[in-house]
């Protein structure tokens, strides 16, 4: 009777020791999970606000295109040559 006294205790033991090591093992995933999604929380807060503490007059200095050469009709419809010859090569493959 003994025996099998002391060999369910040596089970139950084991079983408690099994699911405390499972407990532990979750515990770290978890930690390991959470520590890496805080990290990148942080290094994406940082790549957003980082850039907009450095300029403090905006996106920077805006410049104005110069206007067009008087060469060039104001309509913008034609360029060069109005008679000239059209050429339309076309390429295919049909594989």
């Amino acid at each position: 009777m003994s025996n099998q006294s002391e060999e369910s205790r040596s089970r139950s033991r084991r079983s408690e020791r099994r699911v405390a090591a499972e407990k532990q093992a979750k515990r770290r995933r978890q930690f390991t999970i959470g520590g890496v999604a805080g990290i990148a929380i942080i290094a994406a807060l940082a790549l957003i606000i980082l850039p907009q503490l450095g300029s403090s007059s905006g996106p920077g200095d805006i410049k104005v295109a110069s206007a067009h050469p008087a060469s060039i009709p104001a309509n913008g419809k034609v360029l060069g040559d109005p008679n000239a010859p059209v050429k339309i090569v076309e390429y295919g493959n049909y594989q």
